[in-house]
């Protein structure tokens, strides 16, 4: 059972408020569903910075991640970035993130 420490407070962000994160240092996008501050990641990305602002700042980058076919560590890593709820979305979307795991009961949120 998840403790209140261990489960984040996440709220809905509008397409509008993502499309403002959209450089290197401030850097947000959509991941089936969830809305995910990369800001500290970008410079440690494995496939460069460009690639993260031409496919995923200020976006939906679900395609463009489900196409380099991440592993299940870059996925679970993933979590800690979690900012919120894309507007729109629905938990069958969230899912999909792990869609052969039982990751996703790990990652548990809270709307608010």
């Amino acid at each position: 059972m998840s403790t209140r420490s261990q489960t984040k407070q996440l709220k809905v962000i509008k397409d509008a408020d993502l499309a403002k994160h959209c450089s290197k240092d401030d850097l947000w996008c959509i991941i089936h569903g969830k809305v995910y501050d990369i800001s500290q990641y970008v410079e440690r990305h494995p496939g460069g910075i460009d690639i993260l602002i031409d496919k995923a700042a200020g976006a939906d980058a679900s395609e463009a991640f489900e196409e380099i076919q991440h592993s299940e560590d870059a996925r679970r890593a993933l979590q800690k970035y979690v900012i919120g709820f894309a507007e729109g979305s629905a938990e069958e979307d969230w899912k999909k993130l792990f869609p052969n795991s039982k990751e996703e009961k790990k990652a548990k949120c809270v709307v608010s």
